[in-house]
This record gives C-alpha cells, sequence and structure tokens, in this order.
C-alpha cells in the first residue's frame, strides 16, 4: 500500500520533465534553419575600363602608320575588278584596321571599293548606276600628285592632333588632300600639287 503514492507522483514528475523539455527545445533555433540574410548591399562588380588598344583610330596617328600596300596599289586592285578612272582614294581606320577607299567611275558606273591596307583584299564593293545627267569628274593621275605624307605633314601645321583620316577627291573643281583630326571636328584642305593649305573648315 506504501508504493502507491509513489507510483502516481512519477507521471506527475515525468509529465513536468517533459513539459520542461518541449519548452527548451522550441527555444533553441534548429541548425537546419536558413539565416538571415545580410541586409547590407552587395558591391556591384567594378566594370572595367574600354580597352584604348580596342579601337586604334583612338591612339594611332595616321603619319605614323604605314600600311602593307601603297595607294598604287589599292587603286590597281580596285580597277581590277572596275575598269575605269578613279574618282577618289581615302585611307581611315575602320574596325581598327587601315583601309583604304576607292571610288572608280565606269562607262555605266560608280563603283566604291573597300580594300585592306594590309594584305589588299576587297573588303566590300557598292556598285551604283551613273545617271543620264551625271557628270564625273576628272580622272585622278596619281602621279601628278604630291604624296599623302606630305599633305598631312602640310595639315599639321594648321592642327595640332593625329591624323585620322585623309581622302584625295575633287573639292570645287580643285583636286584636294581633305586631311580630318581626331577629336575636332576641324579638317584641313590641302593643294594636291603644291602642298599649300587652301583653307581650315570647321
Amino acid at each position: 500500500m506504501s508504493l502507491r503514492p509513489y507510483t502516481l507522483v512519477v507521471p506527475a514528475m515525468l509529465s513536468a520533465t517533459l513539459m520542461l523539455t518541449g519548452c527548451t527545445e522550441s527555444n533553441v533555433p534548429s541548425e537546419s534553419a536558413p539565416k538571415p540574410s545580410s541586409s547590407a548591399p552587395t558591391a556591384a562588380p567594378e566594370e572595367s575600363a574600354p580597352d584604348a588598344q580596342g579601337d586604334a583610330s583612338a591612339s594611332t596617328d595616321l603619319r605614323d602608320s604605314v600600311p602593307g600596300i601603297s595607294i598604287e596599289e589599292a587603286v590597281d586592285v580596285a580597277q581590277a575588278s572596275a575598269p575605269g578612272d578613279l574618282q577618289s582614294v581615302e585611307l581611315a581606320f575602320r574596325n581598327g584596321n587601315l583601309v583604304y577607299r576607292v571610288e572608280i567611275v565606269t562607262s555605266e558606273n560608280e563603283v566604291e571599293s573597300l580594300v585592306d591596307g594590309t594584305d589588299g583584299s576587297v573588303l566590300d564593293t557598292r556598285v551604283e548606276r551613273l545617271e543620264p545627267d551625271d557628270r564625273p569628274d576628272p580622272a585622278i593621275a596619281l602621279s601628278d600628285v604630291i604624296d599623302a605624307e606630305a599633305a598631312m605633314t602640310s595639315a599639321a601645321t594648321q592642327v595640332d592632333r593625329p591624323v585620322e583620316r585623309w581622302s584625295l577627291e575633287y573639292s570645287d573643281g580643285r583636286l584636294v588632300y581633305q586631311v580630318d583630326f581626331q577629336g575636332t571636328d576641324r579638317e584641313v584642305v590641302v593643294d594636291a600639287f603644291m602642298g599649300d593649305v587652301l583653307e581650315i573648315d570647321d
């Protein structure tokens, strides 16, 4: 008979212990619970600066650049596919490469060819039909004009910037070199025969 009260106490003690244990476990954070994300902003990746060497025209002066082929060779390449009179020739950077733009006029068409200044390959050709009232300029004879280097040197006495493009063509009835400079809209016009500066266009 003395064991009876003891047996009644044991379940009560177990119940109290389980209740305390449950409360304790509920207050302990689970290891599998996701950790709260930090409210601090994540630093954005640094943007890389543009590669200055990716665009040769941004850092190269035509006066210091020697094409793999000459003006005469570029014109010969263009005339091989479109025999005719030379109307204009230009040298400039296109996508970082030296490229000649040669304009030839035939009896029926005006043909513009882009010739790679390194290997002389034809990059592109555009043909436009001449209209009956079109009056082409006289044919340009390269043997009669000063070379492009002399024209750029003359033009650079007026504008102290790297040369980015030159062209040989007729303008207002005169055969001239037109020299453009980087970072400015100024264009120097040079007489193609004497090398004199004729005007500066702004």
